[in-house]
């Protein structure tokens, strides 16, 4: 057994410095990019966490001084400064070993032909796209997939090499060091794509559910009199929550001069989501008819999206009932047991 397993991971460690061999130029461009989009998103990130903990703070008035704020502020600053620190790291060095080392998986990916038909590799390009946005999303999406090939062939590696060694050594813990190893691997290859779907899932969750709020505030606006703009900056500034964040990026975009079009496309490409596409599809579409057929529009929006809330959320209560419904029978089951079990007991003390 010691020698097969010695003999897979020296196939697995020839099979790697084959993929070695072939990285490219490109692959190593590639590598630097993804590095600095991930950087970039995690300042991203980190300053959106802050500043939804303040605007959370400041709205339950509970700060009249400002100290905890102020204590925010200071927590953040320094995780601010660190990313910030790696984001300027990525742009200005050149990657390192173990930058480097998910290369072996870009060469996976093109030998074996893992791309946009591959439907891990479209769920996490969906994925990547509804957290961040297109932009970004397919790059991102191909160095997470590529990362997670490399680590499971180097766990693997690694795996074999040490279960072979503790077995020709007649170590009797070797079973149990190669599946904590193999476990271990597993886990660090799950966490960052199981992290990922959860957050996806999250945002979309959340950017459905603001959605009739949103469309009513809009409509509300919009019919008292108000500028199309106007509506969406004081709609946008009235939450922090996801769906108001990607309104204010719209509003920042077109403070710096961005055209309407561009802001409002952006908005979409972010959201990545059917409802606010035809949100924004139908303000682009009506800017110039005026406020009056944008306004009978957006109530005519808000009625339908609050409708179909309330069918997902019909959707939703049916779905707990049945998920609920395996533990109930299985409740019964039990209970059924504890009854009869003690009652043939008895039985079989009675007539023996």
């Amino acid at each position: 057994m010691a020698t097969l397993l010695l003999i897979i991971a020296v196939i697995i460690t020839i099979a790697w410095i084959y993929l070695a061999i072939n990285i490219t130029k490109d692959d190593v461009v590639e590598i630097t990019i993804a590095k600095r989009k991930n950087a970039a998103a995690n300042v991203k990130r980190i300053t959106k966490e802050e500043r939804k903990k303040i605007a959370a703070l400041i709205k339950s008035g509970s700060d009249e001084d400002g100290k905890d704020v102020k204590k925010i502020q200071k927590k953040y600053a320094k995780k601010i400064a660190e990313a910030q620190k790696n984001f300027e790291k990525a742009n200005n060095s050149a990657p390192g070993i173990m930058d480097i080392m998910p290369a072996c998986g870009y060469v996976v990916m093109r030998k074996f032909g893992f791309n946009a038909d591959n439907k891990m590799f479209r769920q996490l390009v969906d994925n990547f796209t509804r957290t961040d946005g297109k932009e970004n999303a397919f790059v991102r999406a191909k160095h997470l997939f590529a990362s997670t090939i490399s680590y499971a062939v180097i766990g693997v590696m690694v795996d074999a090499s040490v279960i072979s060694i503790m077995m020709s050594m007649e170590n009797e813990d070797a079973a149990l060091m190669g599946l904590i190893i193999l476990i271990l691997v597993a886990v660090v290859c799950y966490i960052p794509l199981s992290n990922l779907r959860q957050e996806a899932q999250y945002r979309e969750e959340r950017i459905e559910a603001e959605f009739p709020n949103v469309v009513s505030k809009l409509a509300m606006l919009i019919n008292s009199g108000m500028e199309v703009s106007k509506a969406w900056e004081l709609t946008a500034n009235s939450s922090e929550d996801v769906l108001y964040e990607e309104m204010q990026v719209v509003v920042a975009l077109q403070d710096s001069n961005v055209s309407p079009a561009s802001a409002y496309t952006q908005f979409m490409n972010n959201c990545n989501n059917k409802y606010t596409s035809k949100l924004a599809t139908s303000i682009m579409q009506n800017l110039s008819k005026g406020n009056e057929e944008i306004g009978l529009l957006f109530m005519q929006m808000s009625s339908e999206s609050w409708m179909e809330r309330k069918h997902n959320a019909k959707r939703l209560g049916e779905k707990a009932q049945s998920n609920l419904l395996i533990p109930t029978i299985m409740i019964f089951l039990g209970i059924m047991v504890l009854v009869i079990v003690p009652i043939f007991a008895d039985m079989g003390g009675t007539f023996g």
